[in-house]
């Protein structure tokens, strides 16, 4: 079927974001209709293993195998793309190849600084049960292992033992409920809100704007889109310092970069933060212009040139007969 869609659609080149089935059977089309194939990279091995329950030497021997098998992956490709600086040299370093470089992008005019009605913040708090007059911390992503919400949850509970303070966990996952009961058991509860998944073209940019500061500890990010969306809206950042990180937040001029599972440290910036206004909104406005380079328009335009330039050079192959 695959094939049938491809003889009537007749692309110039098959673009792929999976490695594995989907992936093979995107490689195979190319080389049967003689046609370039990009891949990007969305994991890194170390990504998958984290979720099984192994042993540091099996973890070890799977990673080197995945690494592997996306070298040879890659080599069936006549490009590969990763959105970080930072993960194409990990990539490089593992594989020999070094990725281009094109941002995931952020959509700079839905999360923005701009409020989108009068008395937006004030409209949110009411409706999330909010104080208008206590910051609130807020973390926004999946709530699963990987994303280790737990250290954000202790260390917002560090936080509110000195400061009056509020935490929206925005987002679902297998751990929604145990981090709730986590809450409660910190004595935190009733400062936290948990409302689930919130739209992007609901409530969630408005949520970004009033809030404080954003904290995330997860350290296998390819590239955040919650982090690109949370500094887009104005919003400083703290997060840990490990993957590509440090290249979307700037360690004291767009927010903290933390030692990972250190929940004291994470404490003591988000303090830092709420209790410093100023230093929070010019941190906020810091973060907006990094975005800037990370449009969705940029991301349209980037890969249009790394189309035309591969369609070029295949070109280029057939009219020199180096491929048949």
């Amino acid at each position: 079927h695959i094939y049938d869609e491809l003889m009537r659609f007749q692309p110039n080149i098959l673009h792929t974001h999976d490695p594995l089935n989907l992936g093979v059977a995107s490689i195979r089309a190319a080389h049967k209709f003689n046609i370039p194939s990009i891949f990007t990279i969305h994991q890194l091995p170390w990504f998958i293993t984290t979720y099984l329950p192994i042993t540091i030497q099996v973890k070890t021997f799977l990673e080197n195998r995945i690494w592997q098998y996306s070298q040879w992956f890659m080599q069936q490709c006549q490009e590969v793309v990763t959105p970080s600086q930072q993960i194409a040299k990990i990539v490089q370093t593992h594989t020999g190849y070094l990725p281009h470089v094109i941002s995931n992008g952020v959509d700079l005019d839905l999360f923005s600084m701009e409020t989108k009605y009068p008395n937006e913040a004030k409209e949110l708090c009411k409706k999330y049960d909010l104080c208008p007059d206590h910051p609130v911390i807020l973390y926004v992503g999946r709530i699963d292992p990987d994303k280790k919400v737990e250290m954000v949850i202790h260390a917002a509970a560090k936080v509110m033992r000195g400061v009056d303070a509020q935490l929206i966990v925005v987002g679902d996952g297998k751990q929604r409920q145990e981090l709730i009961q986590l809450s409660q058991s910190l004595g935190i509860y009733q400062n936290c809100r948990f409302p689930g998944f919130i739209s992007k073209h609901g409530d969630l940019p408005g949520i970004y704007r009033m809030a404080r500061v954003f904290v995330t500890a997860s350290e296998i990010e390819i590239q955040s889109s919650v982090v690109l969306e949370a500094a887009a809206s104005g919003l400083p950042v703290i997060t840990v310092k490990a993957s590509s990180m440090s290249e979307f937040v700037i360690d004291g001029h767009s927010g903290y970069l933390v030692r990972p599972d250190d929940v004291n440290h994470m404490a003591e910036r988000i303090i830092t933060l709420v209790t410093d206004h100023r230093k929070s909104k010019e941190m906020g406005q810091a973060g907006r212009i990094i975005t800037e380079a990370h449009s969705n328009q940029r991301f349209l335009e980037e890969h249009e040139h790394l189309y035309e330039a591969v369609f070029h050079k295949q070109k280029i192959y057939h009219q020199e007969g180096i491929l048949a």
